[in-house]
């Protein structure tokens, strides 16, 4: 998904396709209280406009990968950005080449890591750095004492414990370098350690887990179901894909961490647990590798709803849609968002973020809010804040 970010990247930035599916560059600012979706689009300006947003023309790439080959290979490879539009902007794709990645903890791990960053940085010029998690699903690992202070922490770096997952050692050196994280995966890298050092060194992130396919479609529909008083009996969902992402999918411990983070959001949002009158759960998450499809993930769901006089009626939804595809705009928003958010002094989890997650990271003792619209709200109130605190008059110094 990493090759279809930059090339998209690339292939808008040089007017060579349009730029869909991002809020960041066609969502317009909320006025008097209203969400961003108007008729009188012209009235209101652009975000990416009202905030000074990075252009897209000014976004640089690059990155870490088991493979040295260059993005231009992984997009031939992957083959999702059809081959045509690719070589439009073919120079520019072989031009970026991973760095090595760093696949266990170790302090050697985090300076090559660190250098890797600053090395990014210099080599283009640019003012900040946003590092995207973009790795495959990976088995969970129990969170335990070395989790919980940045001292143990960085102590079991130091002893190479496998306690400290990539995608931990990946935040750990993003932070060190004072650049946002975004956690695009299930992965559970948002730990109280790292949470302490974000903190302490006054850098945003956002995570976990981008909700762009089959569970952006349920945080949509299940509100609609609630609010009418609908009760949902039973919602089975099933997934197959073919892709990277897929594979890796195919370890079951890997399965669980992802069907852990689909499965979240449906009960907090309808207020009670979607089960059975014996008290069995109903709602089911399963997810097949199926190499055939490719990219092209395809889902189902199975929704069963009681209505008047106990009524039982059926929905049924099916999804074919592309992963990386989907994907790919929300990595961009989130970019541009977390670095205006970091530019502004921001710190911490980026609650307001949580549109763009399955399973959406709050401060402790916060309630995670999973409703698509009441997250959309919350980065219309987000933005309605940065605005007004722009406007604002110039405090006087006696």
């Amino acid at each position: 998904m990493a090759s279809t970010v930059v090339a998209g990247v690339e292939l808008m930035a040089a007017g060579r396709a349009p730029a869909t599916g991002m809020l960041t560059e066609t969502g317009h600012m909320p006025e008097h209280g209203r969400l961003y979706r108007r008729h009188e689009t012209d009235l209101a300006p652009l975000i990416r406009d009202a905030l000074g947003l990075v252009p897209l023309d000014r976004i640089a790439f690059s990155g870490w990968d088991v493979r040295p080959a260059s993005v231009l290979e992984a997009v031939e490879r992957e083959k999702i950005v059809p081959y045509q539009l690719a070589q439009q902007v073919a120079n520019r794709l072989e031009s970026i080449k991973p760095f090595p990645a760093v696949r266990k903890a170790s302090s050697e791990g985090v300076l090559q890591l660190r250098q890797n960053i600053r090395a990014f940085r210099e080599a283009t010029g640019v003012s900040r750095v946003v590092v995207v998690d973009l790795t495959p699903t990976a088995p969970t690992i129990p969170i335990s004492e070395t989790h919980t202070s940045l001292e143990r922490f960085e102590a079991a770096i130091e002893e190479k414990s496998p306690a400290i997952s990539p995608g931990m050692l990946y935040f750990y050196a993003a932070l060190q370098e004072n650049a946002p994280y975004v956690n695009f995966t299930p992965n559970v890298n948002e730990i109280p350690a790292l949470a302490e050092l974000a903190s302490k060194k006054g850098v945003p992130f956002a995570g976990r887990d981008g909700k762009s396919g089959q569970t952006f479609l349920k945080t949509v529909l299940a509100p609609g179901l609630r609010d009418r008083q609908l009760r949902v009996r039973g919602w089975f969902s099933a997934n197959i894909l073919g892709n990277n992402d897929g594979k890796a999918l195919s370890d079951p411990q890997a399965c669980a961490t992802k069907v852990t983070s689909k499965g979240a959001a449906l009960d907090a949002i309808l207020g009670y647990p979607v089960t059975s009158d014996e008290g069995e759960p109903t709602h089911v998450v399963t997810i097949q590798y199926y190499p055939p499809r490719g990219d092209e993930k395809e889902s189902w769901d199975s929704i069963d709803i009681e209505g008047f006089l106990g009524s039982v009626m059926q929905l049924k939804i099916n999804f074919l849609c592309r992963d990386s595809i989907l994907a790919a705009p929300l990595v961009v928003d989130l970019v541009r968002f977390i670095e205006y958010a970091h530019r502004r002094g921001e710190a911490g989890p980026q609650e307001f973020l949580g549109a763009y997650f399955k399973s959406p990271v709050f401060a402790p003792g916060q309630f995670v809010v999973h409703d698509f619209f009441e997250q959309l709200e919350a980065i219309m109130q987000k933005l309605r804040t940065w605005s007004e605190a722009d406007s604002a008059p110039a405090a006087r110094v006696a």
